[in-house]
């Protein structure tokens, strides 16, 4: 709500651009629990399992894990969460902020723009930026 109303602050005709809408949009307009979704449907698409030993989890399991929680695997016992062994392992940017800062690199906006947009630090942006450039061409 914070944004609409920043957003609002800055009406100056009855109309708007894309621009506008760049400058208002950040992470809080975004749904936590569907973009969490999004991304491990998308990081585990063959299915969820341990990424030490390849055993599935169980159905008591599902909840915990596709809420980022930490699980223990039953055949090895090593304990992991729906973020260990991906290219995403040890972030600690939510959801809602990752998938903004994707869907930010891929207009092409520049990494100031970004940061300041989804409130990180330009580097880190940067960091992000490589890591997933690094990804997508393997």
């Amino acid at each position: 709500m914070q944004t609409v109303a920043k957003a609002a602050k800055t009406i100056t005709s009855g109309t708007f651009a894309p621009a506008d809408v760049v400058e208002a949009l950040d992470a809080t307009w975004l749904d936590e629990t569907l973009c969490r979704s999004w991304v491990l449907l998308r990081l585990h698409h063959r299915g969820a399992g341990c990424p030490s030993c390849g055993e599935g989890i169980t159905a008591g399991q599902r909840e915990r894990f596709f809420g980022l929680k930490r699980i223990r695997c039953a055949a090895c016992g090593k304990y992991f969460n729906a973020l260990t062994g991906t290219f995403l392992s040890g972030s600690r940017l939510d959801m809602r902020r990752l998938v903004l800062l994707n869907f930010l690199l891929g207009l092409g906006l520049s990494d100031s723009k970004i940061a300041a947009i989804i409130g990180l630090d330009t580097t880190n942006v940067w960091r992000y930026r490589k890591r997933a450039e690094e990804i997508n061409h393997d």
